[in-house]
């Protein structure tokens, strides 16, 4: 069963505080429109936040792990099984871009703030 993911009402809650300069933050690098999940390297970890976004899912399923790395901001969307299904980026001047993993195969596509996900493709 797929569910739509209302990112951008979550991201409103897990604000976090801007960054001053660029360090050489990392772009998303695409082949053929997907990506592998992104590379943490030299990114700080910011906070942590378990909540209940996926209604199939009992209970508080999603963890938000929020990171900063020189004026690039990511937060990753993580199951409670390890299972990460989307992250988004925020760089200062530039707009928010989310990537979703819809299928579970460990493929990111970039997506809108509503997506869908294959919840039974996770494991539930």
């Amino acid at each position: 069963m797929k569910h739509v993911i209302p990112l951008l009402a979550v991201l409103a809650l897990f604000t976090m505080a801007a960054c001053a300069k660029h360090h050489g933050a990392k772009e998303v690098q695409l082949v053929n429109g997907q990506t592998e999940l992104i590379d943490l390297t030299g990114a700080k970890e910011l906070d942590e936040k378990t909540i209940d976004q996926i209604p199939q899912i009992s209970g508080s399923e999603t963890t938000l792990r929020a990171y900063i790395r020189g004026n690039e901001q990511i937060i990753l969307f993580t199951l409670v099984n390890g299972k990460t299904y989307a992250f988004a980026i925020r760089e200062r001047g530039k707009p928010e871009r989310i990537f979703a993993d819809r299928n579970g195969d460990g493929k990111f596509e970039e997506t809108g703030p509503e997506f869908f996900i294959d919840v039974h493709a996770y494991g539930y």
